[in-house]
């Protein structure tokens, strides 16, 4: 496998991973990376969901916010609206929870894709790191991975520490020693 290919979608030169690293379209079907049935595949469940906005367009300055779903085997980047493709998300900033736990929505990645082409999928396996951090007035967390490396804003300074014990939560378990917290 190369480790740079060129883009069917923009024809820039990407890394060779799920998504495209100018533009963020699909680069292969994720029907091919799925473990045949005999092996210890589960099923993609919906654990957690919150609101949040990038960096790049903060709804502090007017942008529209991002729905980030924490599935069983994948993180999940929606753009658009306050309620996404589930309807599950909500944050502090719109006086709903946190993060909405346990959601245990059964979904089909493939079919989500083929219904919503600008959702953004990050296995977590190609994770490099996740880095939690608190400044003077906002709460972030960047995400790093070689398709494309998102950085959110997740919501006021004052949040800081329940917003750490539940990313910390959702991510540890899965990508290990990779979450850090700045």
């Amino acid at each position: 496998m190369s480790d740079v290919i060129v883009c069917p979608h923009c024809g820039a030169e990407t890394p060779n991973f799920n998504f495209c690293a100018n533009c963020g379209k699909p680069l292969k079907d994720l029907d091919d990376e799925k473990p045949p049935e005999s092996s210890s595949y589960t099923e993609e469940i919906i654990t957690a969901a919150l609101t949040t906005s990038d960096t790049s367009k903060s709804r502090f300055g007017g942008g529209k916010p991002k729905n980030i779903f924490f599935t069983t085997n994948y993180i999940l980047e929606d753009e658009g609206s306050n309620i996404g493709v589930f309807g599950n998300s909500m944050s502090m900033e719109y006086g709903g929870d946190l993060i909405q736990e346990e959601i245990n929505e059964k979904i089909d990645i493939n079919e989500i894709q083929q219904e919503n082409p600008n959702l953004k999928i990050i296995p977590y396996g190609e994770i490099e790191k996740a880095e939690f951090q608190v400044t003077r007035f906002l709460v972030y967390l960047e995400i790093k991975a070689p398709s494309f490396t998102p950085k959110y804003v997740l919501g006021a300074k004052k949040y800081g520490d329940q917003f750490l014990n539940k990313i910390r939560n959702l991510l540890e378990p899965k990508i290990g020693d990779r979450f850090i917290v700045k």
